[in-house]
């Protein structure tokens, strides 16, 4: 899980800003207590102050606790359950589109360093970095546990997402006025190869992030289809174009998320979009878009001149 309520990222991060040590953060991670949704049940049920004692039973003896220590962990708390009540109230009460989920900044902070350690060669910033709604993006797949097409052309860079506009405010609720900045949905190109490809190397990418398929099983995906690109074309037909490398990739998500019901793991470990998409390929449905087309007819041949009419003989 990678929301604010269940990052563990999240609570390290709040841990530090409300002043406590990382020796303290860490204890409390060591029992257990490793993210804000289980610190708002681990001393006292929502809606109660925890006392000392029960701050003490969080960190088992692992540190020695002082009244700052203890000032701040009822901050934390409080924080969380407050949080915790503000998200159940969210869901609640309103629509799909206004309970988008979004990856917490510190769990993605520290889940693109992680990944610039793991895929070493790869640069990841200009054309192959991630905006931030890439992310997202997958995440509410995620979420909702439905497999969807996310086309290239969603998968825009992060230099292209600080160059957008401020966003333009947006009245949710007319009867309690809510305004909030209006969602901007971000494209990037497809019109060339080289465009395509590093579109959909952001979206291996973001999916690898987000922990949705690996990093190298999507690649290769991609990999093959554009493989066809480069197939002499039998005499009389034409090479595989740009176009069908995209109905291809289309067809090939829209018949994955026929079969699978669900995207998590399963009780061996594995991906199940890992297994589908190594196979996708095979499948008619999908090759039928990348087979060649057969050429057209020139259009410009010369046509051949008419005989001219020999004009009738007249008896006299």
């Amino acid at each position: 899980m990678s929301t604010l309520l269940e990052s563990k990222e999240a609570l390290r991060s709040r841990g530090i800003e409300v002043s406590l040590t990382v020796e303290e953060i860490d204890a409390l991670i060591t029992n257990r207590v490793d993210s804000l949704a289980r610190l708002a049940f681990a001393a006292c049920p929502p809606g109660e102050a925890p006392t000392n004692e029960q701050i003490d039973g969080l960190f088992n003896g692992l540190v020695t606790l002082n009244p700052g220590t203890y000032a701040s962990m009822k901050r934390l708390i409080f924080e969380a359950q407050t949080l915790l009540s503000a998200e159940l109230q969210n869901k609640v009460h309103k629509t799909e589109d206004q309970t988008k989920t979004k990856l917490a900044p510190a769990e993605r902070e520290s889940r693109v360093k992680e990944q610039k350690v793991r895929l070493e060669g790869l640069r990841l910033k200009g054309e192959e970095e991630c905006a931030f709604q890439n992310y997202d993006l997958v995440l509410g797949m995620i979420e909702k546990d439905s497999l969807v097409y996310l086309s290239p052309e969603k998968f825009a860079t992060r230099r292209s997402e600080l160059a957008l506009k401020k966003a333009t405010k947006e009245i949710l609720d007319q009867s309690a006025l809510v305004v909030r900045d209006k969602a901007q949905d971000i494209t990037c190109s497809t019109a060339t190869e080289l465009e395509t490809t590093h579109a959909m190397r952001r979206r291996a990418l973001a999916f690898d992030l987000v922990q949705a398929c690996n990093y190298h099983v999507m690649n290769t995906f991609h990999a093959e289809l554009f493989d066809h690109l480069h197939m002499v074309p039998p005499p009389g037909y034409s090479a595989v174009t740009l176009t069908q490398i995209l109905r291809a990739d289309r067809a090939a998500w829209l018949h994955m998320a026929e079969k699978l019901s669900t995207l998590k793991r399963d009780q061996q470990g594995n991906l199940p979009l890992e297994i589908e998409i190594a196979k996708v390929l095979a499948h008619p449905s999908v090759t039928f878009h990348l087979l060649p087309l057969p050429l057209r007819a020139s259009s410009d041949r010369p046509s051949q001149p008419k005989a001219a009419a020999t004009p009738k003989r007249t008896r006299s």
